[in-house]
């Protein structure tokens, strides 16, 4: 319970996120070489997933969700301490990543592909994935009778859990389509461009079938934020207008596919997402409700509730051992766990992001800790991203590492999203052939 007179901490709330947005800004100007490097995107991340929350509770245009378990008096100072805890992370995070960009190999390029490839080949990968993608969601189409019947099978029957491979071909046709449109935008080539960012849209609307959203941020974000123009020092910073665009488009294009994903599974009801304020709609919409869970984390850990001790980081690294070799291996899901705290009957969770993880299990010494952990791998990826060079498949690897496999630093769910993600993106690098010499290049219209 909060002491001080409600207008006061309302001030002190409206000051704690005043800091915090100028601690992103001033953290993004000194550490960012481009906007498409993967310190930058981790900044915008949080931004996206913590900022815009804050200021939205900070100001009163919105409540703590869900407002039941937020009484006025009863979360303003752990709105403070949710700031201090979210700020110490991310600057653990970009001061560790200069420590890790030190210790990256001079010419490392793990992570990303360095020589050039054929982008003939490149999109006659794209081309054979969105085939398969575009079959296998025929065929589901056909047997569910409907685009809604198949994401209310996914959503709401569950019925596709476990086939979680079969969103394989979608995925990394999305991936693919996209490197071929930025390797286009590169060449110049507006036609084969245009082609491929029709590609990665066929393959987010097939993933979209399974309700998730997520995958058709990318293509918004690939057009918007990275650059068509990459020098010997690697793409250029993006105009703070087109950052500004992005952010509107990425909201958009999330907002208008969770209204369509309700349609779908409310039966002809209204949703409980159609009846929230606009503010509340759009938080939801691009997932950035991080701020609210973690505002219950600091308001009741340790104070009601014990930390966890790293059960969920050891989850998550026993995670990719395959279920067939161990049926009853511990599920890393923090985020269904943290909800049933609160609704024990819940079966969907509340994501408390990496800042969450690491606080919900080591207290403010995991803050530190990850964000230490997390600079320096992030440091590591972007000196590497830098060596590697700005090829299409280079700079869509950035984004998949940012938004899925290491969203906002290390997560419990990393190594998980790493296999899940990470592995067919790498085995991508890994076998597209290398031109073979100088005219090929020239063919395919590639400036090194």
């Amino acid at each position: 319970m909060s002491y001080l007179p409600y207008s006061t901490w309302r001030i002190g709330m409206i000051i704690a996120c005043l800091i915090f947005l100028m601690l992103l800004s001033v953290l993004y100007a000194v550490s960012a070489r481009s906007s498409s490097d993967l310190i930058a995107i981790t900044i915008l991340v949080f931004l996206v997933y913590y900022g815009f929350r804050a200021i939205l509770i900070a100001t009163g245009l919105d409540s703590p969700s869900p407002d039941y378990l937020f009484a006025v008096g009863t979360y303003e100072a752990a709105y403070v301490r949710t700031i201090f805890g979210i700020s110490l992370f991310v600057s653990a995070l970009v001061a560790f990543s200069q420590f890790g960009s030190v210790l990256a190999p001079r010419q490392g390029t793990l992570g990303f592909r360095k020589d050039r490839y054929s982008v003939a080949s490149l999109g006659r990968l794209a081309g054979l994935l969105t085939t398969m993608s575009v079959t296998i969601g025929a065929l589901l189409l056909i047997k569910y009778g409907s685009f809604g019947g198949v994401v209310v099978a996914a959503k709401v029957g569950k019925e596709f859990a476990g086939l979680g491979f079969i969103r394989i071909p979608a995925v990394l046709g999305a991936i693919t389509s996209l490197a071929a449109f930025q390797d286009s935008r590169i060449a110049g080539d507006r036609r084969r461009a245009a082609w491929f960012f029709l590609l990665a849209i066929v393959n987010s609307a097939v993933v979209f079938m399974w309700g998730q959203r997520s995958i058709a941020v990318i293509p918004v974000a690939v057009l918007l934020i990275a650059s068509p123009k990459v020098t010997m020092f690697g793409s250029k910073r993006v105009p703070l207008a087109r950052m500004i665009l992005a952010g509107v488009s990425v909201v958009s294009v999330a907002l208008s596919l969770r209204y369509l994903r309700d349609s779908f599974t409310s039966n002809g009801s209204q949703s409980s997402f159609s009846e929230q304020n606009v503010w509340r709609q759009i938080s939801q919409a691009v997932n950035g409700v991080y701020f609210d869970s973690s505002l219950l984390a600091f308001r009741d850990w340790p104070k009601i509730h014990m930390f966890r001790q790293g059960e969920d980081f050891i989850a998550g690294l026993l995670g990719p051992v395959p279920r067939l070799l161990w049926p009853e291996k511990p599920v890393p899901n923090l985020g269904v766990w943290f909800r049933q705290v609160y609704e024990p009957q819940a079966l969907n969770g509340w994501p408390v992001g990496s800042v969450g993880d690491w606080y919900l299990n080591f207290g403010f010494l995991g803050i530190v800790v990850g964000g230490a952990f997390s600079g320096i791998l992030i440091g590591v990826l972007n000196s590497n991203f830098r060596n590697a060079g700005s090829q299409g498949i280079n700079q869509v690897a950035i984004f998949v590492y940012a938004l899925y496999i290491f969203p906002q630093g290390i997560t419990a769910n990393s190594p998980l999203q790493a296999v899940a993600w990470g592995v067919p993106l790498w085995l991508t690098m890994k076998f597209l052939p290398p031109l073979r010499s100088t005219q090929e290049t020239l063919q395919e219209g590639v400036e090194r």
